[in-house]
């Protein structure tokens, strides 16, 4: 069928009692549910089932980072972005006010401010 990948390489096929412990163990589905759908059906069903799990850690992580953020630079304090302390794989095309270059103006008010208190 077109459009339609593999969940695992070929050569990696999975046996019946592993998608079911997959199914029943992880996925939380129950036996009937399992027996009753496609292999289609159910890799569609993991492949959106791993997503969303890839989905909760992508967020955990990025509430971890926070708060380090907090933790290291309260917001009286705040001289850095989240991004400085990690940026992960995901954020890769994200920009920070860091990415861009400043002013010869901004600059000066900068070390104006750092060497005068």
């Amino acid at each position: 069928m077109p459009g339609i990948t593999r969940i695992k390489k070929k050569s990696d096929d999975l046996t019946a009692e592993q998608l079911t412990g997959i199914a029943i163990g992880q996925m939380g589905l129950g036996l009937d549910t399992f027996l009753n759908m496609t292999p289609f059906e159910f890799a569609e069903a993991w492949q959106l089932w791993v997503k969303n799990k890839e989905h909760e850690e992508r967020l955990a992580w990025e509430r971890t980072r926070m708060q380090v953020f907090w933790t290291i630079c309260p917001p009286q304090k705040k001289q850095i972005t989240p991004y400085d302390i990690n940026r992960f794989p995901w954020e890769r095309e994200i920009k920070t006010p860091h990415d861009a270059p400043m002013s010869t103006q901004e600059r000066f008010e900068m070390l104006k401010k750092k060497w005068n208190g």
